[in-house]
């Protein structure tokens, strides 16, 4: 008897010790590269005339990780708490739910299981009326960087946006699948503002300047049942205003400083900058302010030289949409050197790498500096082709040659000492006493290695005046051609043969480049599209008839479907 208690003692002891053990992953066996999948849901997906004061519940395949309690999102929002055991995850609402509305309850890639694999988004919708919400979505992301990220969909209703803008609690919060695209159904007919971003650190909301963030053309899109396809672009959400760093005076007429973030004139008004002594305190008259070419850095010149004595630079921006003001004060210490250094070229190209017949000619200086005259590349014949000069002041210059260059050419440019000047007013440096500073020598591509033309279109589209067509190979993906659009078709000519993509942007402003939107003040981004066909500019021919598959950017199917895992009504 007393052995059968002890036994029994022991299988107590034993299962005791089982239930208490920690929720680890098991050991052994192959690797679990699969995500928990739901199996059941209460409420069923797109069940109707549920009770106000249902709790919610979720079956998986497998069990689920605790860690991770924010992986739920509810919309229209409510409070609510969460429980996770095993495989099961339960949903308490801390308040009734409304009546007669659509609910979306989504869970996120964040929710993992013991593996650590992420479920695919899922939404499991319900309504507390006799009907379910019958607005739709469908879209994609456009980004360039082709990062690998879940993108979240905001959607804001123009009351959300009043209460805290772009920032807050939207009407629904989604979530795209792995390759960016979306579709979502059963939504709220009317008007919203829809924002895309990379939700960084989970917590469900956009933060200015730090999260990648994208936008549609419209500001406002109408959903309802025949919502046409959104695309969105990239796009700056960033109201801070930008403050001055790196400040420094080089010598007793300049100061070099730099912006901590790009100054975007479309948001922020031209600085007003004042230089004074502070001891005792006195202006200096006439600071000049040069942002230089491409950069967040700048230098100011003043009129009067310093001394070797304490200085404040302060700065007065206006923010445009709100017209509020920020002064920034700095303070320095003076410089009495005078500047007598010669700029000089630090790189520069050279026959031992060719150049294409369009060229983009960088010339790296020691320091910034600005063209003063025009330039002209010769050919070994002494002919000269004339060639445009970035404006402004950088230490990086851009030379753009007009018109196009000939094939298995070397081309010499040739700069005097006056061509580039500093902003202290120092020429170039000369080796000699003759007028001559320094000389570079391009040699373009073959003409073996060109393409005499590629020409296509893209069967949907027609003309527009600001489309602007690209071809980049693989192998030189940095290297754009680009060429006017003329009625739905593009032709380049005389470029380097090799396989590649052809795309187009909208360039509504003209400045040759896809440009990114901005959320405050509203500013639409210019669509930018890259067809997935590979296109061969085949060496010494003319290539016709290309058609591109770029009218479809998202990349749904003619069914009107996809197999995304956006949204999955599977459960039952």
């Amino acid at each position: 008897m007393k052995i059968k208690q002890l036994l029994l003692l022991l299988s107590l002891l034993a299962l005791h010790i089982f239930s208490c053990a920690s929720l680890t992953s098991p050991s052994g066996g192959p690797d679990d590269k699969t995500g928990p999948e739901v199996l059941a849901s209460t409420p069923a997906s797109k069940s109707i005339n549920i009770n106000t004061g249902t709790r919610i519940s979720f079956t998986f395949s497998e069990w689920i990780s605790n860690k991770k309690t924010n992986c739920i999102s509810i919309f229209p929002p409510i409070a609510y708490s969460i429980k996770i055991h095993s495989n099961k995850l339960e949903i308490y609402p801390q308040e009734k739910l409304r009546d007669s509305t659509t609910y979306h309850v989504i869970i996120t890639s964040t929710l993992l299981d013991l593996h650590g694999n992420p479920i695919s988004p899922y939404n499991l919708i319900f309504s507390t009326g006799p009907s379910l919400d019958s607005g739709s979505i469908r879209g994609c992301i456009i980004d360039p960087t082709k990062k690998s990220a879940q993108y979240r969909i905001a959607l804001f209703t123009p009351e959300d946006l009043a209460d805290s803008g772009v920032c807050g609690t939207p009407s629904y919060l989604l979530q795209t699948d792995t390759t960016g695209k979306f579709n979502f159904a059963n939504l709220k007919v009317g008007s919203y503002q829809a924002i895309a971003y990379i939700d960084a650190n989970n917590d469900a909301h956009l933060q200015a300047s730090t999260e990648s963030v994208f936008t549609p053309e419209d500001s406002l899109i109408h959903i309802d049942q025949h919502t046409p396809t959104i695309t969105f672009f990239p796009s700056v959400f960033d109201t801070s205003f930008p403050r001055i760093t790196n400040l420094k005076a080089i010598n007793n007429r300049i100061l070099s400083a730099a912006w901590n973030r790009e100054y975007d004139s479309l948001v922020f008004s031209p600085p007003t900058i004042k230089i004074e002594r502070t001891n005792p305190v006195e202006k200096l008259q006439n600071v000049k302010y040069v942002l230089l070419n491409n950069s967040h850095s700048f230098m100011l010149l003043t009129d009067a030289p310093m001394d070797i004595a304490p200085y404040r630079v302060i700065s007065s921006t206006v923010r445009s949409f709100d017209n509020h003001n920020f002064i920034d004060t700095i303070l320095f210490n003076g410089n009495n050197i005078i500047d007598t250094t010669f700029p000089t070229l630090i790189t520069k190209p050279d026959t031992s790498s060719v150049i294409n017949l369009t060229p983009e000619i960088k010339l790296i200086w020691s320091k910034p500096v600005t063209a003063t005259s025009h330039l002209f590349l010769k050919d070994q014949t002494g002919d000269s082709v004339p060639a445009l000069i970035s404006k402004g002041y950088s230490d990086t210059t851009v030379i753009n040659p007009v018109p196009r260059l000939h094939p298995s050419t070397v081309y010499s440019i040739i700069f005097s000492k006056d061509h580039f000047r500093d902003l202290y007013g120092n020429t170039i440096f000369s080796n000699d006493s003759s007028d001559t500073a320094d000389t570079v020598m391009v040699k373009t591509i073959d003409i073996d290695s060109i393409a005499s033309s590629l020409q296509g279109t893209a069967p949907c589209l027609s003309h527009s005046e600001t489309r602007v067509w690209f071809f980049a190979t693989f192998v030189s993906p940095d290297i754009k051609y680009l060429t006017a659009d003329s009625a739905g078709t593009f032709r380049f000519d005389s470029i380097a043969a090799g396989k590649g993509h052809v795309g187009y942007f909208m360039d509504k402003n003209k400045n040759r480049i896809p440009d990114k939107g901005r959320i405050y003040p509203w500013h639409s981004p210019e669509p930018y599209f890259s067809a997935t066909d590979t296109v061969e500019a085949r060496a010494r021919w003319d290539v016709e008839g290309v058609s591109v598959s770029i009218c479809d950017p998202c990349g749904f199917s003619a069914i009107d479907s996809i197999s995304a895992d956006t949204v999955d009504s599977k459960a039952q």
